[in-house]
């Protein structure tokens, strides 16, 4: 790398985009396969899931991906979401789409909730089509299988609309 014609090697450094305690917190896993200090792989977990995709570190991605999930609460699913969602990562997705329909009445009127509707408008699209998947199910639960497509519910409520 460093004798390649790129910038890298006529400076002989390598910058990288993160910060300084993720980037601590990363290379320890990658290196000892644990965080240094007093700190748990559930408190880095996030942010090296992050670094650990960004590098295509597949092994240390995978070892986060409990960890996150198993910490995901009402305080952090919104940021679990858009990260799960920035680095594609349905499991993950699904985990914080369970908390945050579990505690949506407080959520949907927060200002985290407002920049995340403004930043990722596919994610929100994404998120009410499995609100309205869902809250289908239940309503149809006796006459069809539990799955219930939304484009059938929008269609019909289209139909409805005309008559």
């Amino acid at each position: 790398m460093f004798q390649s014609q790129c910038q890298e090697g006529s400076q002989g450094e390598i910058k990288i985009d993160a910060e300084p305690a993720a980037l601590k917190a990363f290379l320890d896993m990658l290196v000892l396969g644990e965080p240094a200090g007093n700190r748990t792989v559930k408190e880095v977990a996030l942010d090296v899931f992050v670094l650990a995709d960004k590098y295509n570190v597949w092994s240390l991605k995978d070892l986060c991906v409990p960890h996150i999930a198993g910490g995901i609460d009402r305080e952090n699913c919104l940021d679990v979401l858009v990260t799960a969602y920035l680095h594609e990562h349905q499991g993950l997705m699904d985990a914080a789409f369970k908390v945050i329909k579990a505690n949506k009445d407080r959520l949907t009127g927060s200002a985290e909730w407002r920049q995340m509707v403004s930043a990722y408008p596919m994610l929100i699209n994404e998120l009410l089509m499995k609100l309205l998947d869902a809250d289908v199910a239940k309503v149809h639960a006796p006459q069809q299988s539990p799955k219930v497509q939304s484009s059938t519910v929008l269609h019909g409520l289209g139909r409805m609309r005309r008559e």
